[in-house]
């Protein structure tokens, strides 16, 4: 389940995308505009009603207008999160979206000019963790943005390379969804690649981003699960 924003009548819908009918007790609502510097303009937090339910594959509008916040430039960026109690919840949704009162059609320039600056967040990768087991190779990556920054970090992209330079593909990113960063975040990432070929020694993750330079990590070594297990029982 998830919640969508509908851009003709700007009001949030919970999709049920399950066989069964979802009971809305226990879950919440959370939005937040956030504008290119990386500041939370705006944000909410609502109970969605006790006594209903959403259909198998269908979805309910809610009573809720959303509407642009009168700090935010040309562009915002619109999160979303569908929140429960008790059970981990699915991962935001983002949607950039332009004022409305520059008219009909989306003017998306600033997200150009954002890119041309190339002035996104900087990001450091702080720590790193590779492992194998058995045709699958994982990386756990933990980077953390510049607190200092003065624009988000949007659409960041991990990708996994041998020393060689080649990309290790295919790959799996665990929070690919996350597309905008914001100064001083800490991100925790692992990525799998399931391969049949001996396994690697080392590797490097490479971070490009819309509107930032390109970062590399440092060399990351790659042990087998065994031995990392065997390490920390002699310890």
């Amino acid at each position: 389940s998830s919640i969508v924003f509908d851009l003709t009548s700007w009001q949030l819908c919970v999709v049920n995308r399950n066989l069964a009918p979802l009971q809305t007790d226990c879950f919440e609502v959370e939005y937040k505009w956030i504008s290119l510097a990386g500041e939370v303009v705006e944000e909410d937090n609502f109970s969605l009603p006790e006594t209903s339910k959403i259909d198998p594959m269908s979805f309910a509008v809610l009573d809720r207008n959303i509407s642009w916040p009168t700090n935010c430039g040309e562009v915002c960026f619109l999160r979303t999160q569908l929140l429960h109690q008790d059970v981990d919840t699915a991962q935001p949704a983002w949607l950039w979206l332009t004022n409305p009162s520059l008219g009909t059609s989306p003017d998306l320039s600033a997200l150009g000019r954002a890119r041309r600056r190339q002035n996104g967040a900087r990001v450091d990768i702080v720590g790193s963790n590779c492992t194998w087991l058995q045709n699958t190779l994982q990386v756990d990556v933990h980077l953390a943005v510049t607190a200092t920054a003065t624009e988000v970090l949007f659409y960041p992209t991990l990708s996994l390379h041998r020393m060689n330079g080649d990309q290790l593909l295919p790959m799996a990113d665990d929070q690919e969804t996350d597309v905008v960063w914001l100064p001083g975040e800490v991100k925790e990432r692992t990525l799998v690649h399931p391969t049949r070929k001996k396994p690697f020694s080392s590797v490097v993750v490479k971070l490009k981003s819309w509107n930032a330079v390109s970062i590399d990590s440092p060399v990351i070594s790659c042990r087998p699960v065994d031995d990392v297990v065997s390490s920390a029982a002699a310890r």
